[in-house]
């Protein structure tokens, strides 16, 4: 379960191989109680932002916009649809999960949550970062040596995943610039609700189609 392939680009055993492995025990091939479970830890997630939110803030209606606008987005529609894609609904599940226990200084519950959530999709390596500009916004210096925890679990994904057992990585999940930079564009699309046909579109399209509207809002 854990030993990652090089012909798969991603390392998330948690939600990937241990996910499918219970779920065949517990729901055989009956698709009904898989989908209720991606439902339900969906749902789960907007509760637990609204819970975060609301403590941040203290701010009820932001709070329920917030869990709202999240639960309700486009860019679920085929994580919450294809079982594959579970790992983008159990890993936002998670990392929220780690943000509102480190808000409530529950630190070394949060680093345990944080260990699972590197195990479940490798998005959370990027969790210290913004726990970082937490603590800095808040001016919680006393806690700032905890940091160094997520950091070193999040070294050794990095470790794991790109030394021990490099990928072969292609097209979209290539590593280097173009790759980061493939993906961003991706992601940043359907984070605003284009279609699949405006994701795929030539990267030197997309650079002049920014571009002519970044000219366009600046003019009007």
């Amino acid at each position: 379960f854990f030993i990652p392939l090089s012909e798969v680009p991603w390392y998330r055993p948690l939600s990937s191989q241990v996910f499918f492995w219970f779920g065949q025990m517990l729901f055989g091939l009956n698709p009904l109680p898989w989908h209720v479970m991606i439902f339900l830890t969906h749902l789960g997630t907007a509760a637990l932002l609204f819970t975060l939110v609301k403590q941040l803030t203290n701010r009820f209606s932001l709070a329920v916009l917030s869990a709202f606008l999240y639960a309700t987005h486009g860019l679920h529609l085929i994580a919450l649809s294809w079982l594959a894609a579970y790992s983008f609904v159990l890993g936002p599940f998670i990392g929220v999960t780690v943000l509102l226990l480190y808000s409530k200084k529950y630190h070394w519950w949060s680093i345990s949550c944080f260990f699972i959530g590197v195990l479940t999709t490798e998005i959370h390596i990027l969790l210290p970062i913004i726990l970082l500009v937490y603590q800095l916004a808040r001016k919680e210096k006393d806690s700032l040596i905890r940091l160094i925890f997520f950091v070193i679990l999040s070294s050794a994904v990095l470790l794991v995943r790109f030394v021990l057992f490099p990928a072969n990585t292609t097209g979209l999940y290539q590593t280097g610039l173009m790759g980061i930079f493939s993906t961003t564009k991706f992601y940043l699309m359907q984070a605003i609700g284009l279609p699949m046909l405006f994701t795929s579109m030539p990267s030197y399209l997309f650079i002049s189609t920014l571009v002519a509207g970044l000219f366009l809002i600046i003019v009007l």
